[in-house]
């Protein structure tokens, strides 16, 4: 019985964001159906792109290493770069600021960057 209220839970959560992120959602009237029908005449679509989030792969060091030299120390020496002590997160927003003021840098090579430097 715990099982099927989540699931009635679950499915009214999915239904109530469905125009916002274009779920489509075919639920069953759960107070009159048995249990089992509930399970089985539900059906859920959800686009692949509005439950995925891009995997990021980490560089091995020296790939890591060349693109900080290739992308970063045009404009910073390394030894500044490596003083720096920051948590994946402010190194997000650190190369944000910096592909503000004009660094060059793919969204993947910027979280690429944000882990390896977080990490070193």
């Amino acid at each position: 019985m715990k099982r099927l209220w989540a699931l009635i839970v679950i499915l009214g959560t999915l239904a109530a964001c469905a125009p916002a992120q274009g779920v489509q959602v075919a639920a069953t009237d759960v107070s009159t159906a048995p249990a089992a029908e509930v399970v089985t005449a539900t059906q859920v679509s959800i686009p692949a792109t509005a439950t995925s989030a891009p995997v990021v792969q980490p560089l091995d060091p020296a790939a890591a290493a060349a693109l900080l030299q290739e992308r970063c120390t045009v404009c910073h020496s390394e030894d500044r770069i490596n003083r720096a002590t920051k948590t994946q997160a402010e190194w997000m927003s650190t190369i944000d600021r910096m592909i503000g003021h004009g660094a060059i840098v793919s969204p993947e090579e910027h979280a690429q960057l944000a882990m390896y430097l977080a990490n070193r």
